[in-house]
């Protein structure tokens, strides 16, 4: 198909929903959609619009609600297969997250400097009167992360 040049050197702007959707490589039902062009963390972006968000809007014929997401259920940042979305609170998107393991925490977690049997050794210290000064030295942390810690602020997984 030969080139237009006045399709890219025309004054008149195209539609936006045009524009996103000549950027998704659209395969199976099935299948992920890939977002074809700029990225930002993952997610398709195209002048200050998030790609997944304006598909799903588009398959549910209005805007997504105050505070709603556009959840992805194949955890694909990239996709914009509106088959793969779903509108989702933030607090739902986060806890399907983590129940399937994108969200890592305790020992899993690449700044993280304890393990969880370490956070038990804690746990059983502090709440047997053990100075935190002697814990912080032992565990090498700040006297705070120990009260964190034995409070359930941190570490919530290994309650």
């Amino acid at each position: 198909m030969p080139l237009d040049p006045r399709r890219y050197f025309s004054r008149e702007p195209r539609p936006l929903r045009e524009r996103i959707l000549e950027k998704i490589e659209v395969k199976g039902p099935d299948e992920c959609w890939p977002w074809l062009a700029y990225k930002e963390k993952g997610y398709g972006r195209l002048t200050g619009v998030l790609a997944h968000r304006f598909v799903l809007e588009e398959k549910l014929g209005r805007r997504l609600k105050e505070g709603m997401d556009a959840c992805h259920s194949c955890d694909n940042r990239g996709c914009c297969n509106p088959a793969h979305l779903f509108e989702g609170t933030r607090l739902v998107n986060i806890r399907d997250a983590v129940s399937k393991g994108r969200i890592k925490h305790g020992s899993r977690h690449a700044r993280t400097e304890l393990t969880e049997e370490q956070i038990i050794q804690i746990r059983i210290m502090a709440r047997a009167k053990v100075p935190h000064k002697a814990i912080t030295k032992l565990f090498g942390i700040q006297s705070g992360q120990i009260s964190k810690i034995k409070h359930g602020y941190a570490w919530k997984h290994t309650l």
